[in-house]
């Protein structure tokens, strides 16, 4: 998790496997036959102390966090481009909700699905949210995807042709997108 790799060798396919509330972050560029994937984790590298309520910051960058995986990948890409020009597109796989459940805060409170409560850590939408934002801000088109659900996803990706194979778990079928 939070691994992030660039290649434009045709030997190379990238996975992320058993994907549930993360995303894969699947960028290429095709005309270059360069890409890259991230297996991203959270939104954002910034925590809340749960005793303190205080913000804090991890110390190391990876590719774990969606506000800061496009970059890691948009850098290496471009250092390993050279200076060509980019075009580069998008496919994002994961972001499901895998434990829909029920959450109790206070003993006061009834116990009621988890979707309905208002504070419950929807990790995989926000991972989705964020990353559609940061792609925004780059100008990086979106070509397709496959988000949400309530199922894990093994995705496989070729960096040079842009070609994302995912897998749900537990299904032996293999869907392109």
């Amino acid at each position: 998790m939070g691994q992030w790799f660039v290649s434009s060798s045709d030997h190379h396919k990238l996975i992320a496997p058993s994907l549930g509330s993360c995303v894969a972050l699947c960028l290429y560029d095709k005309s270059n036959k360069i890409g890259g994937m991230a297996h991203v984790v959270l939104p954002s590298r910034v925590l809340r102390d749960i005793k303190t309520s205080s913000l804090q910051s991890e110390s190391y960058p990876c590719a774990k966090y969606a506000d800061e995986s496009i970059l890691l990948l948009l850098n290496e890409i471009k250092r390993q481009a050279g200076h060509s020009a980019l075009s580069l597109k998008a496919k994002l796989a994961g972001g499901s909700q895998m434990f829909v459940g029920t959450q109790k805060r206070k003993s006061s409170d009834e116990l009621r699905p988890a979707k309905e409560k208002p504070g419950f850590p929807l990790i995989g939408r926000s991972n989705c949210e964020v990353l559609k934002k940061e792609l925004k801000k780059f100008s990086i088109p979106i070509i397709n995807s496959d988000l949400g659900g309530n199922w894990g996803r093994t995705v496989s990706f070729n960096s040079t042709t842009g070609e994302v194979k995912i897998r749900r778990i537990g299904s032996s079928e293999e869907v392109s997108i």
